[in-house]
């Protein structure tokens, strides 16, 4: 795994490091360069003298005028002080300085010059001066090209660690070009990919796994808030639809009321209580539906209750009932005190004291009915978010095509179609229920329900085996009603299935079944659901289909959900059961008539 931030950082120092070592080395280099001019500046100079000694002398042999050597002696003493400044260069090695003053004789020069002006046989002296000064003029020459030489291949190899420096840098830009590429574009291409392919907008993100660590890290945070998001929508979904059954099935008169007293919603109990058409009831106070005066003290009871944001419980005598009535007020505990329910009931003895199944639809009736308002509040926000992108995306298309932030405004635009696809979904579940019934292939109301849940098991690796023949009769029940029960079924295989194995495990299995058996003298499709989880204990067994009984602990769940699904499945003709062995597997058995001639 590479890090991001780390890989640009370190590529920037090196080559930060690597072009200050050039530059300093184009510093030096420039220094040789000058100092080697000057020490061929001073050869040049050196040739030049001794050109000028060795023509006085020539000149002064053939004219046969020796008494004008005497002078030359002087000059080649001066020739020989500039030479002894020239070897004191240290830039020139010292096998050269040894090998050029042990061929240089300067001084049997000189000598033979005060022998010429001294000597009789002057014609053999000035015979052995030209051969001396021939071979000067020869060692000075060969002098100076080596000092070239060598000048130019110093240079020459400065240049060539100035250039092979440069091609470094560029390596490792290179190399870092090709990185990115392979460790944040690919991957960010395949991200991209999976979006494009994806519409139920349910599936994580798979990124490479060599990418670097920001994009695996986004890409994985994406994932988890997406299941965490998708997982919250099922819940909520779930929960209203449970908030609905009880609200619409009680027998207790329901209102959903506003912070105005005004009813949002009443159930069918609460219009056969007032006598009166549920179309009429909504957007009245719920006040003015019980009494004629509002300002009598048995109104102001209701009206102080419904203002004090507290759960309250009292009896009073409205205008034309003939009997006390009981008012049980309740608030949510979600934190929205704009909502309120008012259960109302007639008598004071055959229906004392509310059941806990009504009192818990306070809570349930008011977080359905806020997650359904959200749900439509989110999913306006999110239209705006696609269509803000796709006029961004509009006009970067046209400036800037194939540029990242086009890649990036897609991704945003096809994230938001996906998340109003989630949201389309929810609401589809979330919508007020029929309760018309259809012939409907099971086969079909199994699939549907387990797409709705399906994303969360691959998740949690559990391993779904689902045997449900197409070709198996159909079954006259309320759709949406099985989708209800089947979605609580595989939520709770799912919970003990998590709970026997946190890990991916080969057991971690959730079967699906579906057959025909005979009973009680006719054909029923039984709907098997087993999950090889912890199983439930035996002394615990007979109460599972008790209202509030969970073994999921406190904040695991409803415990209403079992309760509903048996109502549900008794209210479609059919049977619903559990089977389990502690700490190996269980069972949900769900039977319905099989309809006639399928």
């Amino acid at each position: 795994m590479f890090s991001l931030r780390k890989t640009l950082y370190g590529t920037t120092l090196t080559a930060a490091v690597i072009l200050c070592v050039v530059l300093m080395m184009g510093v030096r280099q420039y220094s040789l360069a000058g100092r080697y001019d000057s020490i061929i500046d001073q050869s040049e100079k050196l040739i030049f003298q001794f050109a000028t000694i060795r023509d006085h002398v020539t000149e002064s042999l053939l004219a046969g005028r020796y008494q004008q050597l005497g002078p030359i002696v002087e000059e080649i003493e001066s020739l020989n002080t500039a030479l002894s400044g020239l070897l004191e260069n240290s830039l020139i090695p010292g096998e050269y300085k040894l090998t050029f003053i042990n061929q240089v004789d300067l001084s049997g020069i000189v000598l033979l010059l005060r022998k010429i002006e001294a000597e009789t046989d002057k014609q053999s002296l000035a015979n052995e001066l030209n051969v001396k000064m021939r071979l000067l003029g020869d060692r000075l020459m060969r002098f100076d090209r080596i000092i070239v030489g060598q000048a130019k291949a110093t240079l020459v190899r400065f240049q060539n660690v100035v250039i092979g420096g440069l091609a470094i840098v560029l390596c490792i830009f290179s190399f870092l070009l090709v990185l990115w590429y392979r460790k944040l574009a690919v991957p960010i291409i395949g991200i991209a990919r999976q979006i494009q392919k994806d519409d139920s907008g349910k599936a994580p993100l798979q990124y490479d796994s060599q990418a670097f660590d920001e994009l695996s890290l986004l890409a994985s945070t994406h994932s988890q808030l997406q299941e965490q998001w998708l997982d919250s929508s099922e819940k909520a979904v779930t929960y209203q639809a449970q908030a609905e059954l009880l609200f619409s099935s009680t027998d207790d008169a329901l209102f959903l009321v506003d912070a105005q007293g005004e009813v949002l919603k009443a159930n069918e109990a609460a219009a056969r209580f007032l006598g009166r058409d549920l179309d009429v009831i909504h957007g009245f106070s719920v006040v003015s539906l019980f009494f004629n005066d509002i300002g009598s003290n048995q109104a102001s009871q209701l009206v102080k209750a419904l203002q004090a944001d507290e759960s309250s419980s009292f009896h009073v005598l409205p205008d034309g009932f003939g009997k006390r009535i009981r008012f049980k007020i309740s608030f949510p505990e979600c934190g929205a005190p704009s909502l309120c329910l008012v259960v109302a009931q007639k008598g004071d003895d055959q229906n004392a004291g509310l059941s806990d199944l009504t009192i818990r639809v306070c809570g349930l009736a008011a977080i359905g009915e806020l997650c359904s308002g959200v749900v439509h509040e989110v999913s306006n926000l999110i239209n705006g978010i696609i269509n803000y992108g796709q006029v961004l995306l509009d006009e970067f298309g046209q400036q800037e095509k194939d540029s990242a932030k086009v890649g990036l405004l897609s991704n945003m635009v096809r994230d938001g179609e996906r998340a109003a696809t989630v949201l389309h979904q929810v609401q589809y579940l979330a919508r007020e229920q029929g309760k018309a019934k259809d012939s409907v292939p099971m086969a079909t109301v199994v699939g549907e329900a387990l797409s709705l849940v399906d994303q969360l098991l691959k998740n949690d690796g559990i391993i779904l085996d689902v045997a449900f023949p197409i070709e198996l009769p159909a079954v006259h029940v309320n759709k949406e009603h099985m989708h209800l029960v089947f979605l609580n079924v595989f939520m709770n295989a799912r919970h003990a299935l998590n709970e026997r194995f946190p890990a991916r495990d080969e057991q971690k299995k959730l079967e699906v079944h579906g057959e025909v058996v005979y009973s009680e003298g006719r054909n029923w499709l039984r709907s098997s659901v087993t999950d090889w989880g912890v199983g439930v204990e035996p002394e615990v067994l007979s109460s599972l289909m008790e209202p509030f009984f969970s073994t999921k602990g406190k904040d695991g769940g409803t415990g209403l959900g079992l309760t509903i699904s048996k109502f549900l499945v008794e209210e479609n003709g059919g049977k619903l059961s559990v089977d389990s062995v502690a700490g190996n597997h269980t069972t949900v058995l769900l039977d319905l008539p099989v309809v006639a001639g399928s």
